[in-house]
């Protein structure tokens, strides 16, 4: 570590904390003038403590830069009550570089490919690593999972588990991004993790870019198209009451079609690239990646939803008010009767591979094995479902509202919305939702993801 690096980084702190009292002295100047203005006497109060709490932030970092400057200048080893000494002196994780900014292993996640929007915590190691100016690329994660490597100049730690946290603001509705007319009603909505949306209408498919405007349009159906998934592989499927499923690729092209026989009411799609449809009968199957059917189950009665979960399993809603589990070799492993004897009018999977389905104004969750947890009555009937990675379900009532909440059952928000039918998606802290008009909307969610990583020495 070279002693100009350090003298920038102290000249960037001084800088910064100069910067700083002014801004607290201009604000100190408007608070007095503000006095009989309650709300911007708050409002500036609130800037204050900001500022106030940079400032101490920075006075703690001068310190730092100015142990390690003592020790490069007078060429001897940092005093033993120094934060950085035990990292320095033990870890010797600093070798080439001490900048103003603190290391961001969010940086370094996102830009391989996982989106992790706050700070990382990290556990395993001791707490003065976290709070070391940039270690000058001593500290990096490649690639971001469990059984990746963490390497400081002379130890080496393996990440032994990957924790997300979900920190929601409860006091925030989700920010409305836009509001577009595609002039064709739509039928069924779906959105994928880079924020495009895809529409179903009477004429075809379409393609729309994060900002809501258009990408493609997919024609090939002969009738109304019902229902749109997109698959992680960013596969485009659609059904239509032509009888036919079609894989569309990226690029709005035609891959293969597949005849069910049928009017398609809803496809799903799992991650390894396999659909499953039900159709305006009994009829539910399971298409292969090249468009082949794998099995084809025959339902007692006629079939209204579907859902699969990551163990490849098939959940089946009814009129004849029951919940069928269904195996991937096309077995029934358990069936619940709804206790409302209500037409099991929309499901959906949580990310514990829990079943949420919907009766009317009663919304239900069952547990892996078939058995009911929990349910809740509202005062409309629920229309559309859709749920997070986190645990989180988004309920849309009839002419009314969106509700979510979170794993807990805690009310995240309640936004207006008002529509006799809905289509509901999310992905990735977006969501997606369209009211049988022309019109869809998409809202980015006000919340926030920490990683935790556990690690050890190797």
């Amino acid at each position: 570590m070279k002693k100009k690096e350090v003298d920038k980084a102290r000249l960037a702190c001084e800088t910064e904390l100069t910067l700083l009292h002014e801004s607290v002295k201009e604000v100190d100047i408007l608070l007095e003038s503000s006095k009989k203005d309650v709300d911007e006497f708050n409002r500036l109060s609130g800037f204050k403590v900001d500022l106030v709490s940079k400032i101490n932030k920075y006075d703690g970092l001068l310190k730092e830069v100015n142990f390690v400057a003592k020790s490069l200048y007078e060429n001897t080893p940092l005093p033993s009550d120094t934060k950085l000494a035990e990292v320095i002196n033990e870890y010797k994780v600093v070798s080439e570089a001490l900048e103003l900014h603190r290391t961001n292993i969010v940086s370094s996640l996102n830009n391989k490919g996982l989106a992790i929007p706050s700070d990382t915590k990290l556990s395993g190691v001791p707490e003065q690593i976290l709070k070391l100016p940039t270690l000058g690329g001593d500290l990096q994660i490649n690639p971001p999972n469990v059984g990746a490597m963490i390497d400081t100049k002379d130890i080496q730690y393996e990440v032994s588990k990957i924790t997300p946290v979900i920190l929601y603001d409860y006091s925030k509705d989700p920010t409305e991004l836009f509001n577009t007319n595609v002039t064709q009603t739509i039928s069924s909505v779906d959105t994928d993790k880079d924020g495009f949306s895809y529409l179903s209408y009477i004429g075809g498919i379409m393609k729309r870019l994060p900002d809501g405007s258009a990408d493609w349009v997919f024609d090939g159906f002969s009738n109304g198209v019902t229902t749109v998934v997109v698959g992680k592989n960013g596969f485009v499927y659609g059904g239509s009451n032509d009888n036919t499923i079609r894989k569309i690729s990226t690029d709005g092209e035609e891959v293969w079609y597949f005849s069910v026989g049928n009017n398609v009411k809803q496809i799903v799609v799992d991650d390894n690239g396999f659909v499953y449809s039900c159709d305006a009968g009994r009829y539910v199957k399971k298409i292969s990646p090249d468009g082949k059917e794998v099995w084809s189950f025959i339902h007692p009665s006629t079939v209204t939803c579907i859902a699969v979960d990551s163990k490849f399993n098939v959940y089946i809603g009814s009129v004849d008010t029951y919940v069928r589990k269904i195996s991937p070799d096309c077995e029934e492993v358990w069936n619940y009767k709804d206790p409302n004897n209500g037409t099991i009018s929309v499901l959906d999977i949580d990310s514990d591979d829990c079943v949420y389905y919907a009766t009317g104004r009663v919304l239900t969750q069952l547990t892996l094995e078939g058995s009911r947890t929990w349910s809740s009555s509202y005062s409309y009937d629920i229309i559309a479902l859709s749920t997070d990675e986190y645990g989180a379900i988004y309920s849309c009532f009839k002419n009314n509202y969106i509700l979510k909440f979170d794993a807990n059952h805690t009310q995240i928000f309640l936004v207006s919305f008002s529509a006799a039918t809905a289509s509901l998606s999310n992905s990735n802290g977006y969501f997606v939702v369209s009211g049988g008009s022309s019109y869809f909307r998409r809202y980015k969610d006000n919340y926030t993801v920490s990683i935790e990583m556990e690690i050890q020495k190797r």
